[in-house]
């Protein structure tokens, strides 16, 4: 069995560290696998049986996380959404990214279909963003559906650090009938 953790820290640097892993396990004393599961299974299945219960070991390990050279993000977004629309009315979903390194970041936004809207406007683009500068990507959509619908979501990607950007959870507006 494998488990995966993801570890977020708060300080960046060249060598940060994560601190330490304690792994415990347990485990049966016996050398022999096969005559554990027998007796295990035997003292299970009968409260009297004259087999001997194997004693159980446990066992602790501390590992230490090795050092990480953490980074900054190198950019912040901010998406607004409208709250509410009515069907067949223009609705206007406006995304802000905003570059925080000292050098210029090439960016990729894309815009999937969703099925509650009509959009305008390139699916897929690129673009530039200064030192320290913001850029607004403005999508204009049309409700076709009443009711509670999923908005289209931006998908947004640093070409340099090749990470996309994970987005929040998908965001639901309530669509008025006309």
């Amino acid at each position: 069995m494998a488990i995966i953790y993801r570890i977020r820290t708060e300080a960046a640097g060249d060598n940060v560290a994560m601190g330490d892993i304690r792994l415990t396990w347990e485990r049966c004393a016996s050398s022999h696998s096969s005559s554990v599961a027998s007796t295990l299974l035997s003292s299970t299945s009968s409260s009297s049986s004259s087999h001997p219960v194997p004693a159980i070991c446990s066992n602790d390990l501390e590992i230490a996380m090795p050092t990480f050279k953490v980074f900054n993000a190198p950019y912040t977004t901010q998406i607004d959404y409208p709250s509410s629309g009515v069907v067949g009315s223009e609705l206007e979903a406006s995304l802000v990214v905003r570059n925080l390194t000292h050098v210029a970041l090439d960016m990729s936004v894309q815009v999937p279909n969703t099925p509650g809207f009509f959009t305008s406007g390139p699916k897929r683009m690129t673009f530039k963003i200064l030192p320290h500068a913001t850029y607004q990507v403005v999508h204009r959509m049309v409700a076709v559906h009443a009711g509670r619908q999923a908005l289209p979501q931006f998908q947004l990607q640093a070409k340099k650090y090749n990470i996309p950007d994970a987005g929040k959870a998908v965001k639901h507006i309530y669509i008025r009938p006309i």
